[in-house]
C-alpha cells in the first residue's frame, strides 16, 4: 500500500475512532458530573506520566529495531519483557513507599488516596504498558492497518461498556462514581491487552529470545535516553496545568479545564496517524522526495487542523452545554482560547517529528526544555490570578515556544528551505496522487 493511501486508510479508521472516543467521553463526564470530572482526568494524567517514566521509551525502541531489522524479533520482545519486569517490580516498591509514608504527595488528589487509587493506578499503569509495547511491535513491522483494527475495536468495547454504565447508573451502587468509571476502564485495558495476546499468538508464532544480548541493550539504551527524557518533559508541558489547578483551585475548576483539554487534544489524532504513518518512508534515501513529503503532510496537517479549530470555535458556546450538559458551560472560554494552543501544538509535534527522524534529538529536548520553562513560571504566575484562563494562556505559550525552537532547528540544522509549510494549495492536492 502507497503512503498516501496508508496515511489515509489510517485517518479514516481514526474518524469512527475519534468519534467513538466523543461519545464515550461524553458518557464518562455526564455520569461523572463536574464533582469527579477533574479526578478522573487527574488520575489519567497520573497513568500517562508513569507509563512515560517507567516505560522508559520501549515502545519507540521497539518500533524503531523491528523497523530496521538489525535485530530478531525474539530478541527485542526478550528485551521488552525483561524492561517490563522491572518496571512492575519497581512501580510496585514506588507505590507501596508511598502508602507507608503516609503523606500528600503530587500523584493523588486530596481525599483520594486510599488503597483502592494506589491499586488502581498500579493496574492501570501496567495494562497501558502492556498495551504500548503490543502496539509498538505492530507498527515497527509496518501492519498499521492491523493497529487501526485493534484501535477500532478496542474502542467500541470502551463506548459499549461506558455506555452500559451511564444508562444503568442506578443499578451501579456499591462503589462511588468515580470508583466504578475505574473499575470499568481496568477491565476495558485488560480485554484490550487479552485481544493483543491472541492476535499476537495467531499473526507472528514467534518465540520469545530472553538470552541478554548486550549489544541490543546498550543501542535500546543510547537510542532511548534522550527521546526517553524529552518525552518525560513533554509530558509535564501538557499536563502541568492539571497539577497546579488541582493545587490552586477547586474540583469544579479542575472538571472545567480537563474537559476543554480533552476536547482540543482530540485534534492531536489527526497529527498522530500522520506521523506514525510516515516515519518509514523518511528513511528513503531520496532527499528530495522525503523534503517533498514532510512539506505536504506538514501542509495538511496544519490546514485541517486550523479549519477544525476555526468551526470549533464558533460553535463550542453552543455544543458543549448541549453534548455535556450545562453544568460544564464554565468550559467555553477555556477551550477557545486552547484552540490556538493545540493548533500551534499540532506544528511543533509535526516539525518536533522531523526533528528527531534526522537524527537531531538534543535540539527537541532543548524546544522541550524551553517549552516547560514557560509553562512552570506562567502557570505558576497566572492560573492563581486568572484560574483557568491563565492555565490556557501558559499552554498558547508553551508551544509557541517549543513550535518556534524546532522550526529553527528544522530551518538551520536540517537546511530545509524556509517555505510554505502551513497552508494547503491546489497543486499539493494533485500532488498527493503522487505519494
Amino acid at each position: 500500500m502507497s503512503l498516501g493511501k496508508n496515511i489515509l486508510y489510517t485517518f479514516l479508521t481514526q474518524i469512527p475512532v475519534v468519534i467513538f472516543s466523543v461519545i464515550t467521553g461524553v458518557f464518562i463526564t455526564r455520569y461523572l458530573g463536574v464533582e469527579y470530572k477533574g479526578i478522573f482526568s487527574f488520575f489519567e494524567s497520573d497513568i500517562i506520566l508513569l507509563t512515560l517514566f517507567t516505560g522508559l521509551g520501549m515502545d519507540t525502541a521497539i518500533s524503531y529495531y523491528l523497523s530496521k531489522k538489525q535485530y530478531d524479533i525474539s530478541k527485542v520482545l526478550g528485551a521488552a519483557i525483561i524492561v517490563l519486569i522491572l518496571t512492575t517490580i519497581f512501580l510496585f516498591l514506588l507505590l507501596f513507599s508511598l502508602i507507608k509514608v503516609k503523606t500528600d504527595n503530587f500523584l493523588f488528589p486530596t481525599n483520594f488516596d486510599s488503597c483502592f487509587y494506589y491499586t488502581y493506578l498500579f493496574i492501570a499503569v501496567i495494562l497501558s504498558l502492556l498495551n504500548s509495547y503490543f502496539s509498538a511491535v505492530y507498527r515497527g513491522l509496518k501492519k498499521f492497518s492491523l493497529v487501526n483494527k485493534v484501535t477500532l475495536v478496542n474502542t467500541i468495547i470502551a463506548l459499549i461498556a461506558f455506555a452500559t454504565l451511564y444508562f444503568n447508573a442506578t443499578e451501579w451502587v456499591y462503589f462511588t462514581k468515580l470508583k466504578n468509571v475505574f473499575l470499568i476502564k481496568l477491565g476495558v485495558l485488560t480485554f484490550l491487552n487479552l485481544i493483543w495476546f491472541i492476535v499476537y499468538l495467531k499473526s507472528i508464532k514467534q518465540r520469545v529470545s530472553f538470552s541478554i544480548d548486550k549489544t541490543l541493550f546498550k543501542g535500546i539504551l543510547g537510542f532511548i535516553s534522550i527521546i526517553y527524557l524529552a518525552d518525560l518533559l513533554n509530558f509535564f508541558n501538557y499536563r502541568l496545568d492539571i497539577y497546579f489547578i488541582e493545587f490552586y483551585l477547586n474540583e469544579i475548576e479542575l472538571s472545567y479545564y480537563s474537559l476543554a483539554v480533552n476536547i482540543a487534544q482530540f485534534f492531536w489524532i489527526f497529527t498522530a496517524s500522520l506521523t506514525t504513518v510516515l516515519q518509514p518512508s523518511l528513511n528513503d534515501p531520496n532527499e528530495k522526495s522525503v523534503l517533498s513529503k514532510f512539506v505536504f503532510y506538514s501542509r495538511l496537517n496544519f490546514t485541517s487542523i486550523l479549519l477544525g479549530c476555526v468551526i470549533l470555535y464558533f460553535i463550542a458556546g453552543w455544543v458543549i452545554p448541549f453534548v455535556y450538559g450545562k453544568d460544564f458551560s464554565g468550559t467555553v472560554l477555556a477551550l477557545q482560547i486552547l484552540l490556538p494552543a493545540i493548533l500551534v501544538g499540532s506544528t511543533s509535534k509535526m516539525f518536533a517529528f522531523m526533528v528527531v527522524n534526522k537524527g537531531y534529538v538534543r535540539y527537541n529536548l532543548y524546544a522541550v526544555i524551553f517549552g516547560l520553562f514557560v509553562t512552570a513560571i506562567l502557570n505558576f504566575i497566572l492560573i492563581p490570578m486568572y484560574g483557568i484562563i491563565g492555565a490556557s494562556v501558559s499552554s498558547l505559550f508553551s508551544y509557541l515556544v517549543i513550535a518556534i525552537t524546532v522550526y529553527l532547528c528544522v530551518i538551520k540544522k536540517i537546511r530545509y528551505p524556509n517555505a510554505n509549510y502551513f497552508f494547503l494549495t491546489f497543486k499539493d492536492i494533485k500532488k498527493n496522487k503522487r505519494l
